[in-house]
């Protein structure tokens, strides 16, 4: 009996873990982008991935690392959601930074 109670709950737990959650990323090279104010079709501050290119909109992108071309050092876990922004028919993928550092 003992051992059906541990393997339900082992089995609840990678299902909780695995099925459907976020995507968290590993450490990354990638750099911050500006797009524009939002007030004349810009998108804000972005960060784009060197590897794929890939673009997302950070939700707690702190005030220091606010500055166009900074390249940086950036883990984060992707969220469901998309950001919706001027002519980008499908948005961006939404993320909120775990860790980062400038890179040098």
């Amino acid at each position: 009996m003992k051992t059906i109670i541990t393997f339900s709950v082992l089995c609840l737990l990678a299902i909780r873990n695995c099925g459907g959650g976020d995507f968290v990323s590993p450490m990354i090279a990638a750099s911050v982008v500006y797009t524009g104010a939002y007030e004349v079709d810009g998108c804000g501050y972005q960060i784009q991935a060197e590897n794929d290119k890939k673009i997302y909109k950070p939700a707690n992108l702190s005030e220091q690392f606010r500055k166009d071309g900074l390249k940086i050092w950036v883990e984060f876990r992707e969220d469901t959601s998309r950001f919706e922004c001027g002519d980008l028919p499908q948005g961006l993928a939404t993320v909120r930074i775990l860790k980062i550092e400038e890179r040098q």
